[in-house]
């Protein structure tokens, strides 16, 4: 961009190199520095790009990981991963709740028939050299702050054999080419949290049988046979990714 600070005595001007314009003058070079970056956000070719592709993430989704993930992954996603711990937290009663009601109160009775007492939500724990965070996806993909003595009613198993000189961002590639389509996109029955942190696993070579076991419920038979539960539970989530994408677009408003 033509933008320039130039020097005048004391004082500070930003200057339009092509135009000759004046924007500021007589200033500090602390506010010159955020005109500019002002200006860069407001004119040429940057402000125009990133509408489009806002405006583009509303009408036919996002194709990429959340603008909050991606901009972590750029912080500390070259951090060798020196832990990993997988955690499991019953769902919660509002959540069984609306399951029991949408599927005609037919879905404690069909647990009831599985192996499982109680349904989880997963997410990994993470610690790198430098910091610690969770990796998870409910609606979307997420990455959040980690402090396990928070998580109160949560279990952990660790995980081991962790490759020597993996990454966020190494581990996350192998698992988007293992997933594929599903790598983004949410089911309760079909790709859910289990399935993600079970593809996070295997694509990395981390962990073993025990370890997948432990991940995995298979819950399909829960939706079998009703097509209103299983419609209902996509549409929440898929509500929420939409929620997501219009606060957050494709990277438009940064954290």
């Amino acid at each position: 961009m033509p933008f320039e600070i130039v020097k005048r005595g004391s004082k500070f001007s930003v200057i339009n190199s092509k135009t000759g314009y004046t924007h500021a003058k007589g200033t500090t070079k602390k506010k010159a520095e955020a005109q500019v970056r002002l200006l860069h956000q407001i004119t040429g070719e940057g402000f125009f790009k990133n509408r489009i592709e806002y405006i583009n993430t509303l009408i036919y989704g996002r194709d990429d990981l959340p603008p909050a993930v991606r901009n972590q992954l750029r912080k500390y996603g070259n951090e060798p991963i020196v832990s990993i711990v997988v955690g499991r937290k019953p769902l919660g009663t509002p959540i069984m709740t609306a399951l029991e009601l949408a599927s005609g109160f037919t879905f404690q009775e069909k647990l009831n028939q599985t192996p499982y007492e109680k349904l989880f939500h997963l997410f990994l724990g993470i610690t790198t050299t430098k910091h610690k965070f969770t990796y998870e996806k409910e609606e979307v993909v997420a990455m959040n702050a980690f402090n396990s003595i928070k998580r109160k009613g949560t279990e952990f198993i660790n995980i081991r054999n962790i490759p020597d000189g993996l990454t966020m961002n190494i581990a996350v590639e192998k698992q988007r080419e293992l997933m594929g389509g599903k790598f983004l996109t949410y089911s309760s029955s079909l790709n859910n949290c289990q399935d993600f942190l079970k593809a996070f696993l295997e694509s990395n070579g981390i962990g073993n049988s025990d370890d997948i076991a432990w991940i995995k419920q298979d819950v399909s038979s829960l939706f079998e046979g009703n097509d209103t539960l299983r419609k209902i539970s996509n549409s929440i989530t898929d509500l929420g990714a939409k929620v997501n994408e219009i606060v957050y677009g494709s990277g438009v408003i940064q954290h």
